[in-house]
């Protein structure tokens, strides 16, 4: 298992997928496919220097069709941000189109959020 794990500078990778932590929640997989997985640590010891889990919760859940047209949506308007903000030089339209594309960007990430919010409180 500990085989397929890499870590870079950002982002640990399991099984070619990235996991995300919030917290003391991780993730496996993202919001656009049919199922996440969710591992929860419920219990740490503390070894030498590190915060050491010794028990989680692990959930494979469907994604809610909002949940994943919310996080598609998400990941188009950083990739379009992201190409953007890549210009050494915007026109006027192009800065108007940025500010739009990180406007629409945090509604659907706060939208996002509180679904994902209410997921957790019903769960």
């Amino acid at each position: 298992m500990a085989a397929n794990k890499t870590a870079t500078a950002e982002r640990l990778i399991y099984k070619g997928h990235p996991l995300r932590r919030v917290d003391n929640l991780i993730y496996s997989r993202t919001m656009a496919e049919k199922y996440i997985i969710l591992m929860q640590v419920l219990d740490t010891k503390k070894e030498q220097d590190l915060d050491l889990a010794t028990k989680v919760s692990i959930q494979l859940q469907l994604t809610d069709p909002e949940l994943k047209s919310l996080w598609e949506d998400h990941v188009i308007y950083s990739k379009q941000v992201e190409k953007l903000e890549a210009k050494s030089f915007r026109t006027p339209t192009e800065e108007q189109t940025l500010k739009q594309l990180k406007k629409q960007k945090l509604e659907g990430k706060t939208k996002l959020m509180e679904l994902l919010d209410s997921h957790r409180a019903g769960a």
